[in-house]
């Protein structure tokens, strides 16, 4: 036998070996892909049936929300399996709770005014008005995160949104803060599904209202739970200015200039402010919440709206506390399968499987398209101090009453 004959022939051995190796791995994988959900069911499973571990750390608690999951253009409705809703992950306990920054009402610690409606035992014993009330309110704020909430519980079995087809406008109805006055409950119902499903409203314009927590016990008592999202003021101002000028709502055009926007509306703040001779300094702001609570009706007014401990304190005093949920907008941003499990959670809804979960958090709605923001429309520096400067004391106070110890909203 020559060397060449030799050498064709160990080449012909090492390239047959490398097809048997390659058909090998290719044998493993289709193996993984079919069985991998069978195994992550059975893990699921395994971990609801056992109440020993506990998330102890914000890292555990993150941990457990990151396995992803492929998402193509099937609705998100029919591709969440069920079946497998019975042996999906438990809902995060309450070490996970005060590891982030969710927040229950009962989980702070706050005085109200005497005349505060959860103060006057008759009135917090007094039955509701009705008792077809929606579950679910997701108040505010506006730009923190609310429409992208909304759409993810819609998409929870038993859950039902209204209006999801209309975008931002999906689950608004603003009957509690706009129409509560001139429109029938019956014609607010009509906005919902029927048949015993669960629901929600999502008008934004619910926290800011200072009489929407009293209409709203009025009417539903305990029944409803609300849900606040907060987001860094000054990037919730520049995103509704952003919005605004994109609609062109609310006397804000394409081609009007941010800066234009941050001085009116900083000037009507104060002229209110100092009208109704509330005090000069503003460090000393926050304290007189009870004062600045119903300084401006929702959309009306861009600074107020951002005045988050203000609105909070209302809901607080004027609404149960253990009725309320309170939800750092960055942080669910960041981890969003985590803060929805706090959510089914406060809203008594059933667990989901972590895939589901994943499925149904790929998409953000609402989201803003900075990457066109002309330059007439951008933060100044000077700006940006202007407002920081607002909202500092009222940041400062919401941190102390939200045990926010990590968060920071100067940048």
């Amino acid at each position: 036998m020559t060397v060449a004959t030799h050498a064709a022939e160990m080449t012909a051995k090492v390239f047959d070996l490398l097809r048997y190796t390659a058909f090998f791995f290719l044998l493993i994988n289709a193996i993984l892909v079919v069985y991998r959900p069978i195994m992550d069911v059975y893990t699921d499973s395994e971990a609801s049936s056992t109440d020993e571990v506990r998330h102890k750390s914000a890292a555990d608690c993150y941990a457990a929300s990151r396995r992803t999951a492929n998402v193509d253009s099937i609705s998100l409705r029919r591709r969440i399996n069920y079946s497998q809703i019975a042996t999906a992950v438990p809902h995060l306990d309450a070490d996970c709770r005060s590891t982030t920054l969710t927040r229950l009402g009962t989980d702070l610690s706050f005085s109200c005014p005497k005349n505060s409606l959860m103060l006057q035992t008759e009135s917090r014993s007094s039955p509701p008005l009705h008792d077809n009330c929606p579950t679910a309110f997701i108040v505010g704020a506006r730009k923190a995160g609310t429409s992208s909430l909304y759409q993810y519980l819609s998409n929870h079995p038993d859950f039902e949104g209204t209006s999801l087809d209309l975008g931002p406008k999906a689950g608004e109805t603003f009957y509690f803060s706009a129409h509560y006055d001139d429109k029938s409950w019956d014609s607010y119902l009509s906005f919902f599904p029927s048949g015993g499903v669960m629901t929600g409203d999502a008008s934004v314009g619910n926290l800011v209202h200072c009489l929407v927590p009293k209409r709203m016990f009025g009417s539903c008592g305990k029944q409803a739970k609300i849900i606040i999202l907060l987001r860094n003021p000054v990037k919730r101002f520049v995103s509704n200015f952003l919005m605004r000028a994109r609609l062109s709502t609310n006397r804000i055009r394409n081609t009007t200039a941010l800066t234009t926007v941050v001085k009116s509306e900083l000037d009507t703040f104060f002229a209110e402010v100092f009208q109704r001779n509330i005090v000069p300094d503003v460090s000393e702001l926050p304290q007189k919440w009870t004062e600045l609570r119903c300084l401006f009706l929702p959309s009306t007014n861009m600074v107020f709206e951002g005045l988050y401990y203000v609105h909070v304190m209302n809901w607080l005093c004027n609404f149960p506390p253990e009725n309320i949920l309170v939800i750092n907008s960055e942080e669910f941003y960041r981890n969003t399968s985590v803060i929805l499990k706090q959510v089914l959670q406060f809203l008594d809804l059933r667990p989901l499987p972590q895939d589901t979960l994943s499925w149904i958090t790929s998409t953000v709605y609402n989201q803003g398209k900075y990457y066109e923001i002309p330059p007439y429309q951008r933060l100044t520096p000077m700006d940006r101090k202007k407002l920081a400067r607002v909202y500092e004391p009222f940041n400062r106070a919401l941190f102390e009453l939200l045990d926010w110890k990590t968060v920071n909203w100067s940048n």
